[in-house]
C-alpha cells in the first residue's frame, strides 16, 4: 500500500503529509501510532485510514513540467584573491584557482555576448570573488558593457554583489546604490564573534564593515547580511540573530559553515545536532513576525509556507549548470562552488557550442529531486529542492547523494513551520494576516530574515 506520506506529532494530535498533493489530514495519537506500525512493521489500518492513503495513491502525479537550461544569469569571479583571510574560507579567498588573477573587460564582454542573447528576457549577473570589489574598475566596465547590450539586444539585466565590506569607498558605495539591485554583506555577529574567524592587516574587520554598510543604505539596492555559524559560536546562534536583527539591513540570513574536520571552524557532529536545535527555537519565536507583518520569518520559513499556500514545487536546489560561474580567465563551472574543479569544467566564454559544456549542464539539468533517489524518497522534496550541489560533491563525493546535514536541519525545521502553519490556519485572522503578508513580501520582501 501507499508509502509517500509523513507523520508528524502535534501535542495531542498528528498530521499525515502528502507531499504529491501537498495534502494534510489531522488524526488522532493513537492513528498516527497505527501508522507508524503500518510503515515500520506492516500492520494492517483500519478502514477510514486505509482510506486515505488508497484516494492520495490515486492522485500522485505523473511526469513534471520540463525544467528550462537557457542561461539567464552569470556568477562572475570578479577577483581570485582577498583583502582578509577567513579561516573557513571555502576557496581560500578565491585563490584555489589563478591564484590573485583580477577578471578583464574582455572576459566579462565576451561572457555577455555569450549568454544574454534573448530580446525581451531578463538576465542577472552577481559579482562574486574573493572580494570582487578588489576589482572595481571592472565592475563598473561591465555595467557600461551591460547597459550597451541593453540598448543593442533589448535585454534587462540585474546585478547582485558578495562582500565583506571591509574595502568600500564613497564611489563605490554611490556606484552600488545607482546600479546593483542587491548587496550581500558578511557580517558573522557581533565584533566578537565576527572578527573571531575572520583576520585583517590590522583593527576590527567588524568595525569596518559596519561603517561602511551605513553608506549602502538610501539607494535603491537590497542590503542583506549573510552569517556563518562556526563551531564556536554555535552557542551565540541566538545573540547573533539578535544582534544582525538590530543592524541596518533590509534582511540576513545564517548559515552553518562548510568545512573539512581539521579546520579550527569546524562544527562537530554533537556541535551540529545544537545548532539545528537551536535554529529551530529561533524558527518558532520568529514565525509570529510574519502573521503580524514585522518580515518573512527565519530562514527556509517562507519559502515553505509560499510552496505550502500555493503547492508550488522545488525541484531542484539551484540552477547550477543552467547558470554558470565564470572564472577570471573565462573559464565556466556549473556554479562558485565548483570552480577549479576539472570534473565540471564546461570549457571558456570564448569557445564557441562544444560537447563538454553540454555534457555538464546536462548532467546538473538531471539533478531533480525526482532524479535523486535518496531526494525522491523525501516527504520533504518539494518544499526544500534538495541540498547544495557543491556541498553534496565535497561532503559525500557525489551530485547524487545529499547532504545529509542539510538534509538533517531542513526536515526539523520543515516540521515546525508546518506546525506553526497549521495553527495558523484553524484562526481566521492569523490566516489572512499570513496569507496578505506572504503576497506582500513577494513584491518587495521588505525586511524580515531570509
Amino acid at each position: 500500500m501507499f508509502r509517500d506520506f509523513h507523520v508528524m506529532d502535534f501535542g495531542k494530535k498528528c498530521c499525515l503529509f502528502f507531499p504529491e498533493t501537498f495534502k494534510f489530514y489531522v488524526i488522532s495519537r493513537d492513528d498516527g501510532d497505527a501508522i507508524r506500525r503500518y510503515l515500520d512493521e506492516g500492520d494492517s489500518l483500519r478502514g477510514e485510514l486505509e482510506t486515505i492513503l488508497i484516494e492520495e495513491e490515486k492522485k500522485v502525479l505523473i511526469g513534471s513540467t520540463p525544467l528550462s537550461m537557457e542561461t539567464d544569469s552569470l556568477c562572475l569571479y570578479m577577483a581570485h584573491d582577498c583583502n582578509i583571510s577567513c579561516t573557513y574560507c571555502y576557496n581560500d579567498g578565491g585563490r584555489s584557482l589563478n591564484p590573485s588573477m583580477m577578471m578583464s573587460e574582455e572576459v566579462v564582454e565576451a561572457a555577455f555576448r555569450r549568454f544574454f542573447t534573448t530580446p525581451g528576457k531578463r538576465y542577472a549577473v552577481s559579482f562574486y570573488g574573493g572580494e570582487p570589489l578588489l576589482n572595481f574598475k571592472t565592475i563598473k566596465r561591465a555595467v557600461e558593457v551591460g547597459m550597451e547590450l541593453e540598448r543593442k539586444r533589448g535585454v534587462k539585466i540585474a546585478y547582485s554583489i558578495t562582500t565583506n565590506g571591509t574595502i568600500l569607498t564613497g564611489e563605490m558605495a554611490e556606484f552600488i546604490k545607482g546600479c546593483i539591485s542587491n548587496v550581500c554583506v558578511s557580517i558573522d555577529g557581533s565584533k566578537e564573534t565576527h572578527d573571531l574567524h575572520r583576520k585583517g592587516e590590522a583593527g576590527s574587520l567588524y568595525e569596518k564593515a559596519l561603517l561602511h554598510l551605513a553608506a549602502l543604505r538610501g539607494g535603491a539596492c537590497r542590503v542583506t547580511l549573510r552569517a556563518t555559524v562556526c563551531g564556536d559560536t554555535v552557542g551565540a546562534l541566538a545573540e547573533t540573530v539578535s544582534h544582525l536583527s538590530a543592524l541596518p539591513s533590509d534582511g540576513y540570513s545564517v548559515s552553518p559553515v562548510n568545512t573539512g574536520s581539521s579546520n579550527q571552524a569546524y562544527i562537530s557532529d554533537e556541535g551540529f545536532k545544537e545548532f539545528v536545535d537551536r535554529f529551530v527555537e529561533l524558527t518558532l519565536k520568529h514565525f509570529p513576525d510574519i502573521i503580524e507583518g514585522r518580515g518573512t520569518g527565519f530562514k527556509y520559513t517562507f519559502n515553505i509556507l509560499f510552496n505550502l499556500i500555493n503547492k508550488r514545487r522545488f525541484m531542484k536546489h539551484c540552477d547550477a549548470g543552467k547558470n554558470p560561474a565564470v572564472a577570471a580567465d573565462g573559464s565556466l563551472y556549473p556554479c562558485h562552488g565548483l570552480v577549479g574543479i576539472d570534473e565540471f569544467y564546461m570549457g571558456s566564454v570564448k569557445d564557441g557550442l562544444n560537447e563538454r559544456f553540454w555534457k555538464v549542464k546536462e548532467t546538473f539539468a538531471g539533478l531533480t529531486v525526482n532524479g535523486i533517489e535518496e531526494c525522491r524518497r523525501c516527504w520533504a522534496r518539494y518544499l526544500c529542492g534538495g541540498s547544495c550541489y557543491a556541498h553534496a560533491y565535497f561532503n559525500t563525493k557525489s551530485l547524487y547523494t545529499p547532504d545529509p546535514r542539510h538534509c538533517m536541519l531542513f526536515k526539523r525545521n520543515a516540521e515546525a513551520v508546518i506546525g506553526e502553519f497549521l495553527r495558523a490556519m484553524n484562526d481566521p485572522d492569523k490566516r489572512g494576516n499570513l496569507y496578505g503578508n506572504i503576497k506582500k513580501a513577494l513584491t518587495g520582501r521588505d525586511g524580515g530574515h531570509e
